[in-house]
């Protein structure tokens, strides 16, 4: 297959292209498993099993629970980046009150999804030890690597989900 380094491609994790992206040669070369794979329960465990592997998790206790956590803690950056991105009103006053509405519901999908303020900065720093994520001045503001998407969309295919969000 030859890929054109102009062409965008639309994933769920957003539009990724080669010229804007050069690093991302691994995560646009991902084979996503097919429908019919999915449901293939032995492709199925492989694939799983090969995500746990690469975590450097055991395969004892209930790994589909740790990695619906995981993809539940890539949604919630994957939101983050999301809400972050949306344009600003204009005023300054109707600017400051939508990025406090912004900062209010990011900080209550995180609760809900890591319980606890702790729970989260030890996610957050466990993906950025992991090169999953990237993150400038705190790293409650980071970003998702080449490597978190690509994370991200493993375990979509090993839970049998279609999409990030």
């Amino acid at each position: 297959m030859i890929l054109d380094v102009n062409e965008v491609f639309e994933t769920e994790f957003g539009k990724v292209s080669i010229e804007s992206d050069p690093d991302s040669w691994a995560f646009l070369m991902y084979k996503r498993l097919e429908p019919e794979e999915r449901d293939d329960e032995a492709k199925r465990d492989a694939a799983l099993e090969k995500v746990v592997e690469d975590l450097g998790f055991c395969q004892c206790g209930d790994t589909e629970k740790a990695l619906r956590f995981i993809l539940d803690g890539l949604r919630c950056i994957h939101f983050q980046q999301a809400i972050w991105e949306l344009p600003y009103p204009d005023t300054v006053q109707a600017s400051h009150d939508e990025r406090d509405r912004r900062h209010l519901e990011l900080d209550e999908r995180r609760l809900k999804v890591f319980g606890s303020l702790g729970a989260t900065y030890f996610f957050y720093y466990w993906l950025d030890k992991e090169n999953y994520t990237e993150h400038g001045t705190t790293i409650m503001g980071s970003w998702l690597t080449e490597s978190g998407r690509l994370l991200g969309l493993k375990i979509i295919d090993v839970l049998g989900e279609d999409k990030i969000g």
